[in-house]
């Protein structure tokens, strides 16, 4: 019977453990997420795929013949050092040097930058083969979440 009662016990301890946890379905608010144009026909992408695109390492859309038409901010939006510092635990002056010596090197190409969190999402929703990071409750109607953050 004590044996029951403890099992018991542990049982109940880890079960209300578990409904403490967040629910991993849905982002918070604040949480960073990659999106294309709703006619992209990219469903999802790994962390591996985004670093290799936002680094200029990946010209076309894994398995398709579509080149990606990658989408930034300046390195002084908040927005901008969270994402760098999330994706490849980068600054901003260090993405900066990264790209200055991959230009160099010709080897890729470096994400058109504009200017405000309205300006990307506008040049993403009028470019099928975009790709832009924005905060979760920023993101755009209709626009397809690829890849999430964890909070």
């Amino acid at each position: 019977m004590h044996r029951l009662t403890a099992r018991l016990k542990l049982t109940l301890l880890a079960l209300s453990l578990c409904a403490a946890l967040p629910a991993q379905a849905e982002p918070s608010p604040q949480t960073l997420v990659v999106v294309v144009h709703p006619d992209n026909p990219v469903n999802a992408l790994s962390a591996s795929e985004v670093r290799k695109i936002y680094l200029g390492k990946m010209q076309l859309y894994p398995g398709l013949d579509i080149r990606i038409n990658t989408l930034d901010l300046p390195q002084d939006h908040p927005w901008f050092e969270r994402f760098y510092q999330d994706l490849v635990n980068m600054s901003p002056a260090q993405v900066s040097r990264y790209r200055a010596g991959f230009l160099f090197s010709g080897k890729g190409r470096v994400p058109r930058t504009e200017d405000t969190p309205e300006q990307l999402l506008d040049v993403l929703l009028s470019h099928k083969d975009a790709i832009a990071y924005v905060q979760a409750d920023s993101a755009p109607e209709g626009a397809r979440i690829v890849y999430r953050f964890r909070p």
